[in-house]
């Protein structure tokens, strides 16, 4: 996912955030999505439960140096990883997710091709036992963790 960001960096002449934002999310009509916060407040987003991940002033000893490193910090909120850090509202992902199952045509608009938008709901971890994975999306009956609503429409 990092060389395939970098790809579409170099090709764009664009930032990540800023392709995303100006190629997918604009023409989806996504306004509350973004690749890192996005000008939110970390507190205007939801918590990530991860078991490392605790807020600050937890009672724990420790958790102020944990929470350094997790999904939770602000460095992590904000990074905007190509594998990772997109914030966004239900309808926003309704909107992208209905997109991909629609082979890459959302309210008329086409937003990708029909193969790639079928490469993002089809497993492309065949050879891992019950770890589905679209580009990108955990799918149906995936056994990892991040399984995510795309494998609930499939």
């Amino acid at each position: 996912m990092l060389l395939a960001g970098a790809i579409v960096e170099r090709l764009s002449g664009l930032s990540l955030r800023d392709f995303q934002r100006q190629e997918i999310f604009e023409p989806l009509g996504m306004s509350r999505s973004s690749l890192g916060l996005g000008g939110r407040a970390i507190e205007d987003t939801v918590w990530c439960g991860t078991e490392l991940g605790r807020k600050p002033g937890s009672t724990d000893g420790d958790d102020a140096t944990r929470y350094d490193y997790t999904a939770n910090s602000p460095y992590w909120r904000d990074q905007g990883h190509p594998w990772g850090g997109m914030h966004s509202t239900a309808p926003d992902l309704a909107c992208c997710l209905r997109m991909m199952l629609g082979g890459g045509t959302y309210a008329g608009r086409r937003i990708l091709s029909p193969a790639s938008a079928r490469a993002m709901v089809t497993d492309q971890n065949s050879h891992l036992a019950r770890k589905p994975w679209g580009i990108g999306f955990g799918l149906a009956g995936s056994a990892d963790w991040n399984c995510t609503l795309v494998a609930q429409c499939l």
